[in-house]
């Protein structure tokens, strides 16, 4: 047991993701989806989080969602980040604040894309996303729900790429 007022060295400066404040185990079957040591993500089975890109389903996941409205964008996304055991605060309002909220708790953000990073864009309401892979130079990939872009909308989970220049081009933050 370190002395009081000790100050430990962790190597690299960061503790393993498990042994981070506010870590919350993934829920049960999200091992299997989650995130690979080369930055890709095997989300194409089936059930409430599964499909592949260019697709879409109806949400089957259940949860309640945060408090945010059932059938949105960010329903969605506090369920997954949840799946993903990376949870994020409750009641942040409209996609379009995420990005401030997250900042105001603590949270990473940036212009970078990464697996299991929220996508947030403003404008109006906003929207958000979910960044299930990464192919620098070329694509991001993202699950969301009340999206259009790939067949998507109310209570839908669509899955889709985002061009690499669109993914950085500054219209996203990635909270982290």
């Amino acid at each position: 047991t370190p002395a009081k007022g000790s100050q430990l060295i962790i190597p690299d400066g960061s503790l393993p993701t498990e042994e981070q404040p506010g870590y919350v185990a993934p829920r049960s079957g999200a091992a299997a989806r989650a995130a690979s040591a080369t930055g890709t993500n095997s989300y194409n089975g089936t059930g409430a989080y599964g499909g592949a890109a260019g697709t879409a389903h109806a949400w089957t996941g259940g949860g309640d969602g945060g408090g945010y409205a059932w059938g949105n964008c960010t329903f969605y996304a506090y369920e997954r980040r949840l799946e993903l055991g990376r949870p994020i605060g409750r009641q942040w309002g409209n996609a379009a604040t995420w990005a401030s909220f997250a900042r105001a708790s603590g949270y990473g953000v940036g212009t970078t894309p990464a697996v299991g990073a929220v996508m947030q864009n403003g404008g109006g309401y906003g929207h958000v996303a979910i960044v299930e892979s990464v192919n620098p130079g070329v694509s991001v990939t993202v699950s969301e729900m009340n999206g259009f872009r790939w067949g998507g909308g109310f209570n839908r989970v669509g899955f889709g790429n985002i061009p690499w220049n669109e993914a950085v081009g500054g219209r996203y933050q990635y909270i982290y």
